[in-house]
C-alpha cells in the first residue's frame, strides 16, 4: 500500500513540475513587426502545485475506491496524523500556565 501512495505523491509532482515546464510563444513587438519571440511560462508556480495535488488527489480517491484494503490502510494512517497533529498538549508538565 505505500508503494502505491509514494507512486501517486511521484506521479503528481512529476505532472506539477511538467505544468510548470510548460510554455508558449508570443512576440512581444507585435505581429506586424520582425521581432524575436520569447518563451513565457503558462501556470504560476501555486497553480503548477495545484494541477501537481489535484493528480496526486485522483489517484489516490480512485486507489481507494478499487480497493478496500488501500482504503482501509489510508484511512488509518489520516486518523493517526490528525491525533498527531491535533493532540492536547495543554496538560502535560512544564507549560507555560504553571
Amino acid at each position: 500500500m505505500g508503494l502505491v501512495d509514494l507512486a501517486a505523491a511521484l506521479v503528481g509532482i512529476g505532472v506539477g513540475m511538467w505544468a510548470a515546464l510548460l510554455t508558449y510563444t508570443y512576440p512581444p513587438c507585435g505581429p506586424n513587426q520582425l521581432c524575436i519571440g520569447f518563451l513565457a511560462q503558462r501556470f504560476t508556480i501555486w497553480q503548477s502545485a495545484l494541477i501537481g495535488g489535484a493528480v496526486l488527489a485522483t489517484f489516490v480517491v480512485v486507489g481507494a475506491t478499487v480497493s478496500t484494503d488501500f482504503r482501509r490502510v489510508n484511512v488509518g494512517v489520516a486518523r493517526k496524523v490528525a491525533r498527531w497533529l491535533f493532540e492536547d498538549v495543554s496538560s502535560t508538565s512544564g507549560s507555560i500556565a504553571e
